[in-house]
């Protein structure tokens, strides 16, 4: 009987896998974004570098991906100068931002390590998507009651 009770849990005790782990992102506005970032800058990716990025599947430690940026201007916070490397996670599911090379971003960064780290729930996005609404100048004359 304990032969047969073997038999039918031995392939439960066999290592399932993880389930995937996946980025889950909450709603902020734009000035909890900007109040939450230590650096705000608008900037074009240039390169992209893998550090410690696994190329063979789990289990490994996900590493990260270095952008390099150049930098046009800056909202919030100081940059290194005319170009800016930001750390992001190598994917989606690691909350990765995933930037393409020659396209503008309004990046959202922290500071962590050393540098400046940026992911899908920062804020960061193409710069085309980046509001240019600005608010019509006040005239600083007499104002009419």
């Amino acid at each position: 009987m304990a032969l047969v009770v073997a038999a039918v849990l031995a392939p439960l005790l066999v290592v399932s896998p993880r389930p995937a782990a996946a980025c889950t992102c909450l709603e902020r506005t734009e000035g909890e974004l900007a109040a939450q970032a230590d650096v705000v800058f608008t900037g074009t990716a240039l390169t992209r570098r893998e550090v410690g990025v696994a190329t063979t599947p789990a289990p490994a430690l996900p590493g990260h991906v270095e952008w390099t940026f150049a930098v046009e201007g800056v909202t919030k916070g100081a940059v290194a100068g005319a170009h800016q490397d930001v750390r992001t996670g190598p994917n989606s599911a690691a909350c990765g931002f995933e930037f393409q090379v020659g396209a503008r971003y309004l990046v959202y960064a922290t500071r962590q390590d050393g540098g400046l780290t940026t992911g899908l729930c920062s804020g960061t996005r193409l710069a085309a998507a980046v509001s240019t609404t600005v608010a019509p100048p006040t005239t600083g004359g007499p104002v009419s009651r």
